[in-house]
């Protein structure tokens, strides 16, 4: 699949909804230009194609924005109390799903949001606890781990 860079990141940048395990601490709507002014590496060959570090010096260049990404699954991951994120190629679903649970996935304090694209489109998932009931990243315990959630992918 084929995706300019300015029509991934409105994909990206879809309001969320009370019921969206981030909403709290990402939003959206925040314009295309948003993201691309963040970014300070771009590798689109790579794994890692995009990072934003608010530490490194940023690339500034909104012509980037018309460049075309080939992938067939990207995941975005915004960290929530420095505003940076990356987003990278994943080969299938399961490393999708290992990222979402492993060390800097979804039980990450620092985590606001991933957001998996496929198929030109956000992939929609929940959230649930233990118990089967669907949460917030608000109703996550503290110290909770990947053993203490499930996630629930979303048909559209």
């Amino acid at each position: 699949m084929q995706y300019i860079l300015n029509e991934l990141f409105k994909i990206i940048d879809e309001p969320k909804t009370p019921k969206d395990f981030f909403s709290p601490l990402a939003m959206g709507d925040l314009g295309t230009s948003y993201y691309l002014d963040l970014i300070t590496g771009f590798t689109p060959d790579e794994k890692q194609i995009i990072e934003a570090d608010g530490h490194k010096k940023r690339i500034s260049n909104q012509e980037l924005g018309d460049y075309v990404i080939n992938a067939d699954i990207l995941l975005y991951e915004f960290i929530s109390h420095s505003e940076d994120f990356i987003i990278n190629k994943m080969k299938d679903m399961n490393e999708v799903l290992e990222t979402m649970l492993g060390p800097r996935g979804i039980c990450n304090m620092f985590t606001g949001d991933m957001i998996i694209i496929r198929d030109g489109k956000r992939k929609k998932y929940r959230i649930k606890n233990r118990s089967g009931n669907i949460i917030t990243c608000l109703d996550l315990p503290d110290n909770s781990s990947a053993e203490d959630i499930s996630i629930e992918w979303m048909d559209e």
